[in-house]
């Protein structure tokens, strides 16, 4: 969903990394050989917490007394002789296992070299926080055909069911998390990101369950959360969120996401006028969410649920009007040969980067769009990225199964996206004014390909120069100085 997990392979510690925080590695650090090596202490759990302190105190050799899967197993002798695989095992320390070799005496450590530069003392200063190991809980696994299932829970146009094959996984989570109020309380250092697991506090019964993070509100420090046992949302505080521990993490979730085939929109109330007894599903593909028909009493039920048909109200967006005076901003993208400049005002880059993230974790259970005419407003995935962005359509599809033309609306650039590419865009955003200012050059005829590969991502700043047409004509300047008569 837009993150990667990264090895930082000179480190050894692992992090859960955005997209936007990669880069190709340039090939001369490359052929650099690994600062890190990777060791199996002998006898010894990696995730004994006595371990972290013993290796801490002072000086350690790693001594290799066998290889499990190509990675030395070693021995750690401490200087004054000690070893710390036996403290651990309570061997006595003197007289090591039968199976281990005479440990050979350590080389001297040599002096460290006085670092030539401030970033080589940073580092030689440097003490690598204990990586966060982040758990993850695999989706509910779909049942072949059909299958039996009790509905959980409505949210917005999906219902989330769960399958009777999944009853006593749900109970053996239940019962795993019946004491974790009793527990010691786990502090997280800072909030979750979106999409990372963990466990929530549910306000309504004060217990905890496991959950999904769809959104961070760093300012009020609250998160938003599925639980996904039983699909229900609920924003919390962050002092009631804990770190997902691995025995937890195991069992996959209990319920599953489904849309109901036929259903447009579903009524605000259709998780009362669903049956509370088991139903039957019937799974029409194999997309996600599934389109399914509902079945009770051998009958289908989808119809039961939907909305009255209402008049199709065309889904379009607020601009964002450029303020007075001269304002920072980025030139995100020039289309060509009309010369329009899609500008990013430097001020909303923090809201725009919290915008894209809760809608990349709520896009993947959108619906399909309901209408897919020229100037709606779609939630659409760029392949380049695999991101969702807002999005609106340029140019329909010229047959059933074409592409249709879609304008990145925050960014400015067209692009063609498939069908399976777009979704329904959430109504919360719909309300969120454009990120990008499309604007021309004020006294500038047309603009190059050569100027506009030159100026796009440019930090400039930007004046309107005449605000009554559309799209307003504008000055841009860099270091205080206009370039509109530069550009050609």
């Amino acid at each position: 969903e837009g993150s990667f997990r990264v090895l930082f392979i000179d480190y050894g510690n692992s992090e859960v990394v955005p997209l936007g925080s990669l880069r190709p590695l340039p090939p001369r650090f490359a052929e650099q050989p690994l600062f890190a090596m990777c060791v199996v202490p002998q006898g010894v759990s990696p995730l004994d917490p006595r371990l972290e302190h013993l290796l801490a105190e002072q000086p350690f050799a790693a001594v290799q007394v066998g290889s499990q899967k190509g990675v030395p197993v070693v021995r750690l002798v401490r200087r004054d002789g000690t070893c710390i695989n036996d403290m651990l095992t309570g061997q006595d320390p003197q007289t090591p296992p039968k199976e281990a070799a005479p440990a050979k005496q350590a080389p001297a450590t040599p002096p460290a070299s006085t670092p030539a530069s401030a970033l080589a003392s940073a580092l030689a200063a440097k003490v690598l926080p204990k990586a966060t190991v982040v758990h993850n809980i695999a989706e509910c696994p779909k049942p072949e055909g059909r299958f039996e299932a009790l509905v959980s829970t409505v949210d917005s146009n999906t219902v989330y069911v769960l399958p009777i094959a999944r009853r006593d996984a749900l109970a053996r989570v239940s019962q795993a998390l019946a004491s974790e109020g009793e527990r010691p309380a786990t502090v997280m250092t800072k909030l979750p990101s979106p999409s990372q697991c963990v466990l929530a506090l549910y306000s309504a019964d004060k217990l905890w369950y496991r959950a999904r993070v769809l959104s961070v509100d760093h300012d009020a420090r609250q998160v938003q959360v599925r639980f996904v046992d039983f699909g229900n949302v609920e924003k919390v505080s962050g002092k009631d969120v804990r770190p997902l521990r691995e025995e937890l993490a195991r069992e996959p979730a209990c319920v599953l996401p489904v849309v109901l085939a036929g259903v447009v929109r579903l009524a605000p109330n259709a998780v009362d006028l669903l049956p509370s007894e088991v139903l039957t599903v019937e799974p029409m593909d194999n997309a996600s969410p599934t389109s399914v028909r509902l079945m009770h009493a051998g009958a289908c039920i989808n119809a039961r649920v939907a909305s009255q048909p209402e008049p199709t109200k065309k889904k379009t967006l607020a601009d964002n009007p450029l303020p007075s005076g001269r304002v920072a901003a980025t030139v995100a993208h020039i289309a060509l040969p009309d010369g329009l400049f899609y500008l990013q005002q430097t001020s909303l880059a923090s809201a725009l980067l919290a915008m894209m993230e809760e809608l990349n974790a709520s896009a993947a259970t959108a619906p399909a769009p309901a209408s897919l005419k020229l100037g709606d407003a779609v939630c659409a995935r760029y392949a380049a990225d695999g991101l969702w962005y807002r999005g609106a359509v340029v140019e329909p599809a010229k047959d059933a199964v074409g592409p249709l033309k879609i304008l990145f609306v925050d960014f400015g650039n067209s692009e063609d996206v498939p069908k399976a590419d777009l979704k329904a865009l959430p109504e919360k955003f719909e309300a969120v004014p454009l990120f990008a200012n499309c604007v021309v050059l004020d006294a500038v005829a047309s603009v190059s390909q050569e100027c506009a590969q030159q100026l796009v991502s440019a930090e400039v700043e930007v004046e309107v120069a005449d605000a009554s047409c559309q799209p307003p004509k504008v000055r841009l300047y860099v270091n205080g100085a206009c370039i509109n008569e530069l550009v050609d």
